[in-house]
């Protein structure tokens, strides 16, 4: 965040995001950058290795480090010469011994964070006003069984199901499109299991507690 000379690490993502930044989607450097330490070393293979026989095993980098105004630097490059070149990068662990890690230029990583979402209360009372009755139907639900009466039961579960299936399509979506979505939270995780029978009321109860207390985890490059 220093060297970028931003405040918050929603900042450091969004000039990933910016199409107008010289490092737009390139998530494997990223992600060498929240692995390496200073003096570590970070080699590339160049882009133009794809299209030119000159490059075809052309190995760009050296050592990487802050300078003297804290920008980072690969060599004797810039982060924003070096990195946008390359489709493949290799970080070396000088401080961790043997230990190497390659990624490819658009590979995202996703890390647990846990954030305010600073929904309002009347937000948040509705959430939970929601899951409540999802756990009361399921409560009705398995006490029909116990009754004698699964036809009553069966009715209370598939009403249940309806009342989940948009979060759990919502959050089946975002998962399993993680990448175009920039990550995914546990609304989405919780979404996704909470409709299904026999698992009980247990990610609505997590659910209500997460909307309660107004924090959830995400997951971001």
């Amino acid at each position: 965040m220093k060297s970028f000379g931003v405040g918050t690490w929603d900042e450091v993502l969004a000039l990933f995001q910016d199409k107008n930044s010289a490092l737009y989607a390139r998530w494997g450097w990223l992600e060498v950058l929240r692995r390496a330490h200073n003096l570590d070393w970070v080699h590339g293979r160049d882009i133009r290795g794809l299209f030119d026989d000159a490059y075809k095993f052309g190995i760009r980098g050296g050592q990487i480090y802050q300078d003297e105004n804290g920008l980072i630097t690969v060599g004797k490059e810039s982060q924003i010469e070096f990195a946008p070149r390359q489709r493949e990068y290799t970080l070396g662990s000088a401080v961790k011994g043997d230990y190497y890690f390659t990624t490819e230029f658009w590979k995202m990583e996703f890390h647990p964070r846990l954030v305010n979402t600073h929904a309002t209360l009347e937000e948040r009372l509705q959430d939970v006003t929601k899951d409540g009755i999802s756990i009361g139907l399921d409560a009705l639900a398995i006490g029909g069984v116990y009754a004698g009466v699964p036809v009553a039961s069966a009715g209370l579960e598939v009403l249940r199901i309806a009342l989940d299936a948009e979060a759990a399509y919502n959050g089946y979506q975002h998962i399993r499109y993680r990448q175009q979505y920039g990550g995914f939270d546990s609304d989405d995780i919780l979404g996704s299991v909470g409709w299904i029978p026999g698992l009980g009321s247990v990610p609505d109860i997590v659910s209500v507690l997460s909307h309660a207390t107004g924090y959830k985890v995400v997951w971001r490059p």
